[in-house]
């Protein structure tokens, strides 16, 4: 059995680069579309028409928010009960 920490650490990191990998494939994209667009124009894609109407940018960007729900998710119904907080 892992220790709750180790549990913890292994999860933080396993996310860290799941979210990492999956921004640098959205940014990659969204510059494909649109050259020199930045991560922070990408935290208003409505403003950027090309990339915000494009199925593939928010298919993917769609899977970003769903990893960082899952790494929430995680955190509150796993590593709050291991630490003793309420789920």
């Amino acid at each position: 059995m892992i220790p709750p920490r180790d549990l913890e650490t292994k999860l933080e990191a396993l996310f860290d680069e799941l979210e990492t990998q999956q921004e640098k494939k959205v940014l990659k994209l969204a510059q494909e579309l649109r050259p020199n667009v930045t991560w922070d124009d990408l935290l208003q894609p409505q403003d950027l028409p090309e990339v915000a109407s494009d199925p593939t940018f928010n298919y993917e960007d769609g899977l970003l928010a769903g990893l960082k729900a899952a790494r929430m998710a995680v955190r509150a119904r796993i590593l709050g009960p291991l630490r003793g907080e309420e789920a």
